[in-house]
């Protein structure tokens, strides 16, 4: 069992979005600007959850060096989800109605869905998700997505997902230092997994449909290319999903922290010479 160690870094990230950015940012693709707009969409309000539910669980962590790790993770999902915000203004000036979409979305999981869970279940699920998390993070990373991307938006994207890889095991650790059980991570994995799934969907083909581009052709082929042909992003992703479900998992077992020390040495290093807001 490989086992990587990594230091958790909070970072921030003040690239400023003007108004000449991309509508179609990612690699010119509608399809794939819709998926990488609609997680855009739904982080803030996710990164929000993940930091109370890791928070309320510091008093059942007794390890000095794990709350440590849950303090930084606390402070760069905040981070992510106001970099991610900031870019709203640029979606609505698009035409983008996003506002219904993202107060839906948060009403149905924050509102009706997280009061009636117990915090065990919670802390079940911000693993299964930060693992989905860190799994788009190897993927694209891996595979270099973005490599013809509007570069402020490919900065912002690269950055949150190798700080996903670089906190990926904080989640599992907290959930196991809570006393969390091999049964309930897994089963909680079966039920995130699907919701996960059919969210992004929603997301991206209200984008799509907003733009007349939900049956056009090259957003079929889009679709295709990078979740089947070219990037094979949907068996990348149930590889790495599964791999979660098998009991005794540890997400360091996940050779992938060198794909994160690239970003941050690389193009975040360089991060100066992109238009900043205020002082970084």
């Amino acid at each position: 069992m490989v086992v990587e160690s990594s230091t958790i870094t909070p970072r921030r990230f003040r690239v400023a979005f003007p108004g000449d950015v991309p509508k179609y940012w990612a690699n010119g693709s509608p399809f794939l600007t819709a998926i990488l707009n609609t997680y855009t969409l739904l982080v803030p309000d996710n990164e929000l959850y993940y930091m109370r539910t890791l928070k309320k669980a510091m008093g059942r962590i007794e390890d000095p060096a794990l709350k440590q790790d849950v303090l930084a993770f606390v402070r760069q999902e905040g981070e992510h989800g106001m970099a991610h915000r900031r870019y709203w203004d640029n979606l609505r000036a698009q035409g983008y109605r996003i506002d219904g979409f993202v107060k839906a979305v948060g009403f149905m999981l924050y509102r009706v869905i997280e009061p009636a869970l117990p915090h065990r279940l919670h802390l079940a699920i911000v693993a299964a998700i930060e693992h989905f998390n860190a799994t788009l993070g190897h993927l694209f990373l891996k595979k270099d997505v973005l490599r013809d991307s509007d570069p402020r938006m490919k900065l912002m994207m690269t950055w949150h997902l190798a700080e996903e890889i670089e906190h990926k095991s904080v989640s599992v650790d907290a959930l196991r230092a809570a006393g969390i059980g091999e049964f309930l991570r897994i089963f909680t994995m079966l039920l995130v997994w699907p919701l996960l799934c059919v969210t992004f969907a929603l997301g991206t083909f209200y984008l799509l449909a907003q733009d007349g581009e939900l049956f056009r052709w090259r957003s079929l082929r889009d679709m295709w290319r990078h979740l089947v042909v070219r990037d094979g992003m949907l068996w990348g992703t149930f590889v790495l999903m599964g791999r979660y479900c098998v009991p005794g998992f540890h997400p360091g077992q996940i050779e992938d922290y060198d794909l994160a020390a690239a970003v941050f040495h690389g193009e975040f290093a360089a991060r100066e010479r992109l238009p900043q807001e205020g002082n970084d």
